[in-house]
């Protein structure tokens, strides 16, 4: 296997590079694109990963919910100090997943959630902060776990 090229943010290609890495199946990867005191935040859940050994240990998780997890970062706004990625988040549900102190049972159901990364980089152009934004609803939905409210006919009066 080819190992996802990093390109620090602010060059070139940052975007796909960025892609790429999220999207190789390989957790400890992902490390690679994070200060050594940078911090992942998985805003749905409240959970905080630190470091890169903690960003990594996130994609394990996310890999094993999902072996054909892709995050592809569609577009950019913002500059080093402070910037956000907009992204889609597609796969297949075929690892269990935890939500709210409960485990729920692969499903093989398709996803694709939309969201918001606000990020910022390091002096090196690496990740000192990268927070995830989505709604955890809609992936519920679309992997079969709880049913569409808004497939529920409106009470009458």
């Amino acid at each position: 296997m080819t190992l996802p090229v990093i390109v620090p943010y602010g060059q070139p290609g940052f975007m796909q590079a960025y892609t790429n890495v999220w999207s190789c199946g390989d957790g400890n990867q992902i490390g690679n694109y994070f200060e050594e005191d940078g911090q992942y935040i998985e805003s749905s859940y409240g959970d905080v990963y630190d470091g890169r050994a903690g960003a990594s240990k996130f994609c394990r998780f996310m890999f094993a919910f999902s072996k054909d997890s892709r995050i592809d970062y569609t577009s950019h706004c913002g500059n080093a100090d402070g910037f956000a990625l907009e992204w889609i988040w597609s796969g297949t549900a075929t690892g269990p997943i935890f939500i709210n102190g409960k485990v729920y049972p692969p499903t093989q159901k398709r996803y694709a959630v939309p969201g918001v990364a606000i990020c910022r980089a390091g002096k090196n152009g690496l990740m000192a902060l990268h927070r995830d934004y989505y709604d955890i609803l809609t992936l519920m939905r679309q992997i079969g776990i709880v049913e569409d409210a808004r497939a529920t006919p409106t009470p009458s009066r």
